[in-house]
């Protein structure tokens, strides 16, 4: 792996690389890596892609889908195998299809510090998330006690702090509601005895055994 002045740390290149060895091995079922490859490259805080993070994570994706397909990952010529090219250029057009998120431009020095911000922003939100719910509520509710203007803005940072842990566990239970969603339909999908499926069918539509007897 070529050197790069951006570092990543070792779960992103874990992250990255096990990316690419999941869309090497079927591109058919990648749906969760291309998923996973947008959260690595615009983690929460970022509103866009970060230039640093695809760059060089790309790097770490085509090494994994390298190893993955057991192919090179560059010519005799030093020049980058054109099979892995033309694999990560269709991964990225899925990224786009499925979420309309693009490989940013290189930024220029005000945007390099606007995202080191961001980084830092990013990392202050997911250490403060860690907190209770309990304890961010009562604090937002000692803030409001006695406001004033520094007292409030103090607030509403913690209040933010709640509604993205509130977000994320709203994300959580419908990540499962669509993983039971996916396995009732398999399971359906399956099942051959009529009246199995009818008593399947009443129970989604609400039917009442109790009251049936």
């Amino acid at each position: 792996m070529e050197s790069n002045q951006f570092e990543i740390n070792a779960q992103q290149i874990a992250g990255f690389t096990a990316i690419g060895a999941t869309f090497a091995d079927s591109e058919l079922t990648a749906d969760e890596a291309v998923l996973s490859f947008t959260k690595l490259v615009c983690p929460e805080g970022a509103t866009t892609p970060i230039y640093d993070l695809w760059e060089t994570g790309s790097k770490y994706w085509k090494a994994g889908y390298a190893e993955g397909k057991k192919i090179p990952l560059t010519g005799a010529d030093g020049k980058e195998n054109n099979t892995v090219t033309k694999a990560f250029s269709r991964f990225t057009t899925r990224v786009e299809k499925a979420y309309g998120m693009t490989k940013p431009s290189k930024p220029t020095e005000t945007g390099v510090a606007k995202a080191t911000q961001r980084a830092k922003q990013a990392d202050e939100l997911a250490k403060q998330k860690e907190r209770p719910i309990e304890e961010l509520l009562a604090e937002v509710q000692m803030l409001t006690s006695a406001p004033s203007k520094a007292t409030l803005a103090k607030a509403a940072k913690v209040q933010a702090v709640i509604d993205a842990k509130r977000k994320d566990e709203l994300k959580d239970r419908m990540d499962g509601i669509e993983a039971l969603q996916k396995e009732v339909k398999a399971l359906v999908g399956s099942c051959f005895d009529e009246q199995v499926l009818a008593d399947v069918a009443k129970v989604l539509q609400g039917f009442d055994y109790s009251i049936a007897g």
